[in-house]
């Protein structure tokens, strides 16, 4: 048939059908059959409807009955009511504005008490895959996998569909394609990338809380920042503020720790240095220098109040400019002085000052020997003494003295007054105490100088500081006869 236009009621139930090109009609009961069903005041449309309806339905309009697969369509103002369910059996279901602007979309939804739901099923054959749904007893929007229990999230870009990311049934993150092993993963050929930015340089952190309850608040987490001045900021810390840093390298032991205080440890896991170093031989600090002329340096300084004082152990570099080029020195950075140098060839200088050894008995070994007592030069001194004579004093009277070991050797000027004295000539008050022979006074001595027109010879006592002038022979020469007499004399002697 063509064209079917009652003036009221269309009745196809007394047909069954009615298989037309165009309907139009107030009221339509029974099935229809058409291309096109124009619904201009269409009330009530019972029956199955294999067309398509289009137009403006006054009122209320309903399809009352209550078979599945239908498409139903409505005007603005103006409700019709449809079936619960809709069977696609075509490739493209297309939500479409299809001429100027607008927006096109399809909407599901669910009830507003709780337990409704609006659901979107994705289905391969009768399994569902996953779900898009919206749960009224929550303010969330859901994807899930509708239950499956080893179903993952993929997400595909591109022409060729690469999986870029996938979230797998344990909940566990890939950005990249398989499955991943730990709970977030970067994954992928070539380097790989993973940024936490600000946009207005507020500072970047990435806090680890594993310790307490996972919020990454309070004080029971560590952090790693990129603070707003560009400093890269390492945080450990826990509620007792003693958190330390560790440092697991190899074999999957502790190498390296800052304790709370500040400390560095290297493979120790305690200590009261600053820093501290343990090891099983041939550990310790290096320092190199490979360019440049100032050499490797340490330099220690001391900034206590009254106490400033700053000094550097380096090898010395190709300059040459505190010390000769390759040797250790120890330089007094506050004084500008080079103190000391060991050259390469192993000599040993001392730029100022003395050597002291602060235990007695201890000295410098000469020679390469077993018998380090014997070859210990273990005592050196230089020094003055007055020397006197005893009865009539002395005009003038000066001496030196040097002492090796325990070996004395004494210079002695002095010029006697004018006298009548019988008395022998002594002379007190040598520098040190003369070893005690029991009375042989086999040390001694002699004149480098005098104006007594004889020869004469020197001894010194045993187990005392005094000397006596005696003829050669040992004749005992007395005081009188000495007036303003000049004697240089040199005496040795062993002490005890």
């Amino acid at each position: 048939m063509g064209t079917i236009t009652p003036n009221s009621d269309a009745h196809p139930e007394n047909e069954k059908k009615i298989n037309v090109g165009f309907i139009t009609a107030k009221s339509i009961a029974g099935d229809i059959d058409a291309r096109n069903v124009v619904v201009a005041g269409v009330s009530t449309f019972v029956g199955a409807l294999n067309a398509t309806l289009t137009g403006t339905a006054s009122g209320n309009t309903t399809i009352s009955n209550n078979a599945d697969n239908r498409i139903i369509t409505g005007g603005s103002g103006n409700a019709i009511t449809g079936e619960s369910n809709l069977t696609w059996d075509g490739t493209t279901l297309l939500a479409n504005k299809a001429s100027g602007t607008g927006v096109g979309y399809i909407v599901v939804q669910g009830g507003t008490s709780s337990g409704d739901y609006g659901i979107v099923q994705i289905k391969s054959g009768s399994t569902v895959r996953g779900r898009l749904v919206s749960d009224a007893s929550v303010d969330a929007f859901r994807l899930d996998t509708a239950g499956g229990s080893s179903t993952p999230f993929t997400f595909h870009t591109g022409s060729s569909y690469t999986e870029r990311l996938r979230i797998n049934s344990s909940g566990k993150v890939r950005v990249g394609s398989g499955d991943p092993t730990y709970e977030l993963e970067v994954y992928g050929s070539g380097a790989q990338h993973l940024l936490v930015g600000s946009t207005n340089a507020s500072g970047a952190t990435l806090v680890l809380d594993g310790d307490s309850n996972g919020d990454g608040s309070g004080t029971d987490y560590s952090s790693i920042t990129h603070n707003t001045s560009g400093n890269l900021v390492l945080t450990a810390d826990n509620p007792g503020g003693n958190a330390v840093m560790m440092f697991v390298t190899g074999d999957g032991n502790e190498k390296m720790r800052i304790d709370n205080g500040g400390r560095l440890l290297l493979a120790a896991t305690s200590g009261t240095a600053r820093l501290h170093i343990k090891g099983n031989g041939g550990d310790g600090i290096k320092i190199e220098n490979s360019g440049g002329t100032n050499g490797a340096v340490i330099d220690l300084k001391n900034t206590l109040s009254g106490y400033n004082k700053e000094y550097r152990i380096a090898v010395a570099g190709s300059d040459g400019a505190y010390a000769t080029a390759s040797s250790l020195f120890v330089r007094d950075q506050t004084a500008g002085q080079t103190r000391l140098e060991l050259a390469t060839s192993g000599d040993f200088k001392v730029n100022t000052g003395d050597i002291f050894f602060g235990t007695a008995g201890k000295g410098i070994v000469l020679g390469n020997t077993a018998n380090v007592d014997a070859n210990t030069l273990d005592d050196y001194e230089e020094g003055t003494f007055t020397p006197t004579q005893p009865t009539i004093g002395t005009n003038s009277a000066s001496g030196h003295y040097t002492k090796i070991g325990r070996y004395v050797y004494a210079s002695i000027f002095m010029t006697l007054p004018t006298n009548s004295s019988g008395q022998y000539f002594y002379i007190d008050s040598l520098p040190f105490t003369a070893l005690n022979n029991s009375g042989t006074n086999i040390h001694g001595g002699y004149a480098i100088y005098t104006t007594y027109g004889n020869s004469i010879t020197v001894r010194v006592h045993d187990n005392g500081t005094r000397a006596q002038v005696s003829a050669i022979g040992g004749g005992n020469i007395t005081l009188n006869g000495l007036d303003n007499l000049n004697f240089r004399l040199q005496v040795h002697y062993m002490t005890n």
